[in-house]
Parts: structure tokens; C-alpha cells; sequence
């Protein structure tokens, strides 16, 4: 039951790179200026100067003032992040560079010291995000950073096609079977963007393409996956991607989910709406047992039919409970098309309560969808007011 086999899920077509960077800067700011009285810590994955360039732009666009330090072995919090006062009015950003020039090892060490400091650095109403320049630096991120990438609260790439592809993959397959086994998406899809060698899954591409990077087009590509990739969205050629198929089974975990969801599916083909109810309810019991090791993605689907079958049986406070659980996977996805569905899902929802707001949401979800070449789904949103 791989994820990669439905290529409804993908787009007819893709749009720049730039186009993809704006909906994940977009949404980052829009997270930073919802802190209120919290701290924001964040980890942004980015291609080289250019991309650090267009997040740098984007930001301040956005009303956040970026704050650019350095972080070194031995002060490994500068100065003027150690003095900052945050406070509920707060729209400055500490964007943290240092790990362009380290090797693996030197990444590992310095993100470990970093890491000693976080409770630090989620001070009350402090933002700091942390870049991570490429492949050595994911994988010192891998290696030494465990205590920074649990504490991040967003993890997101950021890709530009004038950054160069590296010339070596510092990812080895183990740490990528870990990756596919947590699902861990923003990882993955920067890995793939990036290596001139790695052979991706079927489920890596279509993670790569539903986060918006589809089109990218990378100076000096040596990956063939990405160029094959973009010729087959962008120019309408049907030829075999370059991939490998998914070579192991899902997870017992994942797998586990995807037998109910097929079970609750069949029953609702037979009108049977008890045994639906009854099959997604063990769904849910299996999603809660298998936790990180079931794909967001099946999560997802499987929260949404929950939620439409809890509204459609008058059972207001659950819909909208499943609505709030929908949103939580967001940050996991990192993808457009999740987010325009979680707004198709809000409004059709509300629609019985809120004729207005269900239609304002509507609008919405047509033009993300629209945006990012799910012309299907945008006519569905469209046509369902």
C-alpha cells in the first residue's frame, strides 16, 4: 500500500521554484507573528546563498525583522541573542548560520553544543531559526543535533535553482531507512533535491513533488530524478521516472491503518454506515498505537473520513476535534496540497453553521489548489459551495 501509487495526488503541472519557496516562507511567517507570549525555534533546510538570500527577503516582506548571527564552537549562542528581551510585541528573528564551512564531524560537535543551550533560546517570545546549508549539514544535524530537532516546533526546506548541487551525498542508506520509517518528510525531500547520486522511492517523489519542489531545476544538476521529474510534470513527456519502487512493504504500524481505512471504505461502498463507523474507529486505535511510523499522509485521509462521517452523524464536537487534528499534521506534511485540503475540510465543515466563512474557504482552497496545478481538486472546491 505505498503511498506513491495514486497520481491523483499529483499535480498536472508544477510552477518555479520561487513559487514553492513562497508558500513555505508564507507559512513560516505566518507561525512566527501567531507566537503571542511563546517561543519560536525552528530548523530551515536550504540550498545554498541564493535560497538563504530568498528567505532572508521573504521574511522581512513579511513583517519579521531577521536578525543574522553566527554561531561558532565555544559560543555557540552569540551575544546579542543572549541579550535580547523578548516580549508579546516581538518581530525579530535569529537567523543562525555557521554550519556552511564545518565538515560532518565539526556540524555534529557545534549543533550538540547547541542543543546544551535550547531552553535558552526558546526563551519567552524569542524566535530563532537554525540553517542547515546543505548535505553535510543535514547530516551533522542527524549525527549531533537530536536535542535541536526535537525541540524545533518547524522544520522546512528552502530550495533556488541558481544553488549548485554538491558533487558528494553525505546521507548514507541507513540513516535514509530511519528517515522513511519516521516519515520525516522535510528531511527526506531536501535529501532528495539535493543528492546527485541517491536512488529515491516512488513514495520520495511524490513527497518531493506535494511539497511544492516539482519544478525545480537546479544549476549544474547531476540528479537525474529531479530533471526526469520536472520533464515529466512540466513538458508532458509520459516516460519512467527515474526511481526505484518501493522496495519493502509499509510498516506493521502503517499497514495496520491502511487495513481499516480499506476495510471503512468497503462498508461505506455498501452504505453500511455502522461498519464505517466501526472500521475507522479501529483506524484510529491504530493510528494512536503506531504514532510517528504511520505516514502523515495515510493519517491525513483517514483523520478527514473521520471527521466527514462525525459531521455527517451529528457529531459536531468530534468533526471539529478531527478538523484541529488535521491541521496539527500540517507542520509533517510541509506540502500545499495538504494545506489546501485542510481548508476544503474547514469549509465544508462549517458550511451548515457559516454559509460566508465556508465560502471565503472555499475561494481559498480553489486558489491554493489551482496555484500549485491541482486543477481537479480546485474545481471540486469550486463546485461543492
Amino acid at each position: 500500500m505505498s503511498l506513491a501509487l495514486d497520481r491523483s495526488e499529483w499535480p498536472d503541472r508544477t510552477l518555479p521554484t520561487a513559487e514553492a519557496a513562497g508558500f513555505h516562507l508564507d507559512a513560516f511567517a505566518r507561525w512566527l507573528k501567531s507566537a503571542g507570549a511563546e517561543a519560536r525555534f525552528s530548523l530551515v533546510f536550504i540550498s545554498g546563498p541564493a535560497a538563504r538570500h530568498r528567505v532572508v527577503e521573504a521574511l522581512g516582506a513579511a513583517g519579521v525583522r531577521v536578525t543574522a548571527l553566527t554561531v561558532r564552537s565555544g559560543a555557540p549562542i552569540p551575544q546579542p541573542l543572549r541579550d535580547h528581551k523578548g516580549d508579546h510585541f516581538n518581530d525579530e528573528l535569529f537567523l543562525l548560520d555557521g554550519l556552511e564551512s564545518c565538515s560532518v564531524d565539526e556540524g555534529a560537535a557545534l549543533l550538540r553544543e547547541l542543543g546544551l543551550h535550547v531552553a535558552q533560546l526558546r526563551r519567552t517570545a524569542t524566535w530563532v531559526a537554525v540553517l542547515v546549508p546543505g548535505l553535510d549539514a543535514l547530516a551533522a544535524l542527524e549525527v549531533g543535533g537530536g536535542i535541536v530537532r526535537r525541540h524545533a516546533g518547524r522544520r522546512f526546506t528552502v530550495l533556488d535553482d541558481d544553488d549548485a548541487l554538491p558533487v558528494a551525498d553525505s546521507i548514507d542508506e541507513v540513516t535514509l531507512a530511519h528517515w522513511r520509517r519516521e516519515h520525516r518528510i522535510a528531511e527526506l525531500s531536501f535529501w532528495l533535491a539535493l543528492s546527485p547520486t541517491g536512488t529515491p522511492t516512488g513514495d520520495d517523489l511524490s513527497r518531493l513533488v506535494q511539497c511544492g519542489w516539482g519544478g525545480l531545476r537546479p544549476r549544474a544538476s547531476r540528479h537525474a530524478a529531479t530533471q526526469s521529474l520536472f520533464r515529466h510534470l512540466n513538458e508532458g513527456q509520459p516516460a519512467a521516472l527515474v526511481g526505484a519502487p518501493d522496495l519493502a512493504p509499509p510498516g506493521a504500524e502503517d499497514q495496520a491503518v491502511a487495513v481499516e481505512v480499506h476495510a471503512a471504505n468497503a462498508a461505506a461502498d455498501r452504505e453500511d454506515l455502522e461498519g464505517c463507523d466501526v472500521a475507522l474507529t479501529r483506524a484510529c486505535a491504530a493510528l494512536e498505537a503506531g504514532g510517528l511510523f504511520v505516514a502523515p499522509e495515510r493519517a491525513f485521509d483517514l483523520i478527514e473520513k473521520r471527521m466527514h462521517l462525525d459531521g455527517f452523524l451529528g457529531r459536531r464536537g468530534l468533526a471539529r476535534a478531527g478538523l484541529d487534528r488535521l491541521g496539527e499534521l500540517l507542520p509533517r506534511l510541509c506540502s500545499p496540497y495538504y494545506s489546501a485540503r485542510w481548508i476544503l475540510a474547514k469549509a465544508e465543515l462549517y458550511a451548515p453553521l457559516d454559509p460566508r466563512s465556508s465560502e471565503a474557504a472555499r475561494v481559498e482552497a480553489a486558489a491554493l489548489f489551482a496555484r500549485y496545478g491541482y486543477d481537479v481538486w480546485a474545481e471540486r472546491a469550486r463546485s461543492s459551495s
